[in-house]
């Protein structure tokens, strides 16, 4: 046999190894575009994008109450990590074992401000929904068992596109129920609707809003909604509103609620409820000074239509002591510190407002309010520790008792973001976020407590007066926690949602569904609401969308300003 020649041999090493590189190749070139035909095998997922510079949020991100204006208030902050293991032990027997309501299912972690509502044809049927950090900014959670299991969705599976936050849920009389969402550019707000509870949605819909926006149903006519907003708009920010008359379809031209107001005083942070008579009111806050904070003086306000919106008279104007320390940066919110290095959260003491369902002169006022606490500091700013404090008007909103501590503990530790929800029956429920089981007074726990005589007493479940410690475990706040948190109540079944951070220190949507029945029996579920109890229920999405209707601000002349009553001595 001929040997073959060094050259040749060479040449033959050569050959093999550019049959080796092109082999790689061809695997490198397969493998990518694997990858490329499993990202594009749907359509792209527009991404949030802030529509806000630095130097914007620098002036303005103490009034507005959005996820970017949180966003720049948590930069400013040192970053900070809340514990994820349980802080706490079980302590009340009577509420059974906290439910994680995202369960990881298709929502995860990262979930802040949390509105829920229950069904008033079937209480196994709830929505919840929360800021969630994906692509719509709003995630939408339903249960079909009493609040046992939930599946959850981002609304951009039922066709919001890329948006904010400011979530929002509200049933009406028929079942049939209004989720909201907040977009920041342009500045709208959304709203989808669904018939079978939750189960498939229509819309969205769409109307002008720049900030805050809530939602309310008419108990006597299922085809009205309202939606209430700040309207930055105005020269000094201003409550305004929307009606629709078809449930939801399209909306009228936008109306302003509260009386003018003039720079550097502004409104925010508004709480619609409609009485069993179709009157119409609102709750919400008033600052006298944007630049100098709540230290400025703060009012909570009530205004009334009994007309159906077409008019409004701001019917009571109530001076209060916001809770947390008053920080200029913040505009007339309060803060308060979640750790010993001055890392803080931001909280408005805005109303929380609840109707008598038999008599719509009857009118309830809930907040966190400094009125009757003690001296507080954080991170170098000063104000009052803040109770969950409770107002009645039986002159359709006139007049208010003075406020009434909800809380049993004494002065010196905070709570917060209360939600109130009365039910056909006339009992009234209270929630909110509770720091006394922490000494340092800051880790806090989901309390709730009820009142069956309109707020003169207030009862745990047994039916004894004092508190309900719901949450199991004490929670470690983060730098936002969101603007508000939740509790819907109807027909023996109530649930609180709140942020809780056992899991994730970015912040879970909780619950506990184990109250035992108050009340009134739950009625027969219609053909109109879900009623099957069912753990693995999914959700699924509308084949069509119809056109989104877009109201249309009409020009506004500039305000007069009225006096303002002037704030009484602090205690």
């Amino acid at each position: 046999m001929k040997k073959k020649s060094a050259s040749q041999s060479a040449f033959f090493k050569v050959r093999i190894a550019l049959g080796i590189l092109l082999c790689f190749a061809a695997i490198t070139i397969v493998v990518f575009a694997q990858a490329r035909n499993t990202s594009q095998s749907g359509p792209p997922t527009p991404q949030r994008q802030n529509p806000y510079s630095d130097a914007w949020l620098a002036v303005n991100h103490g009034k507005y109450d959005n996820i970017w204006t949180a966003e720049y208030e948590t930069r400013l902050q040192q970053a900070i990590r809340s514990p994820g293991a349980l802080l706490g032990g079980l302590l009340n027997p009577l509420y059974g074992p906290d439910v994680r309501m995202s369960n990881a299912n298709v929502l995860g972690s990262g979930q802040n401000e949390f509105q829920i509502d229950v069904n008033p044809l079937d209480n196994l049927n709830a929505i919840g929904t929360s800021n969630d950090g994906q692509t719509a900014g709003v995630g939408i959670f339903r249960t079909t068992d009493g609040g046992a299991t939930w599946t959850s969705r981002d609304a951009s599976f039922y066709g919001v596109q890329a948006a904010c936050c400011d979530p929002g849920v509200a049933y009406g009389p028929d079942g049939h129920v209004y989720a909201i969402i907040l977009d920041t550019s342009p500045a709208v707000t959304y709203t989808l609707r669904s018939s079978d509870g939750g189960a498939t949605w229509q819309g969205p819909t769409s109307v002008s809003t720049p900030d805050r926006p809530n939602i309310a149903t008419d108990p006597s006519n299922p085809n009205v909604v309202y939606i209430t907003y700040t309207d930055f708009n105005q020269p000094a920010g201003r409550i305004a509103g929307y009606k629709s008359t078809d449930g939801g379809v399209t909306w009228g031209a936008s109306f302003l609620i509260g009386d003018p107001i003039a720079a550097p005083g502004y409104q925010q942070s508004s709480q619609p409820r409609v009485a069993s008579n179709g009157w119409v009111y609102v709750g919400y806050q008033e600052y006298n000074n944007q630049n100098t904070g709540c230290s400025a003086g703060v009012r909570n306000e009530l205004a009334r239509s009994t007309d159906g919106g077409a008019t409004w008279n701001v019917v009571a104007e109530l001076n209060i002591v916001q809770g947390g320390a008053c920080s200029s940066a913040q505009a007339g919110r309060g803060i308060f510190c979640i750790n010993a290095g001055g890392s803080s959260f931001r909280s408005r003491s805005f109303p929380v407002i609840g109707i008598s369902p038999t008599d719509p002169t009857h009118v309830y006022m809930v907040y966190s309010g400094g009125d009757l606490e003690s001296a507080y500091t954080c991170a170098g700013s000063t104000g009052f520790h803040s109770d969950t404090l409770f107002r009645k008007s039986t002159d359709g909103g006139v007049t208010f008792t003075a406020p009434q501590k909800i809380n049993t503990d004494p002065q010196g530790k905070d709570q917060y973001y209360p939600w109130m929800a009365v039910t056909a029956n006339g009992q009234i429920w209270v929630g909110w976020n509770d720091r006394r089981d922490d000494a340092n007074d800051f880790l806090s726990k989901w309390y709730q407590a009820h009142s069956t005589d309109e707020g003169n007493t207030w009862l745990d479940v047994n039916g004894v007066p004092g508190n309900d410690v719901v949450a199991d475990v004490q929670t470690q706040p983060s730098t936002f926690i969101g603007d508000y948190h939740g509790l819907g109540a109807r027909n023996g079944r109530v649930l609180g949602m709140w942020f809780d951070s056992r899991i994730s220190a970015s912040g879970d949507a909780f619950t506990d569904p184990q109250v035992p029945p108050q009340g009134t029996p739950t009625p027969t579920p219609t053909a109109t609401a879900t009623a099957t109890a069912t753990a693995t229920a999914t959700a699924t999405a509308t084949a069509t969308a119809p056109p989104t209707a877009t109201a249309t601000v009409p020009p506004r002349t500039t305000p007069t300003p009225r006096p303002r009553p002037t704030p009484p001595p602090r205690p």
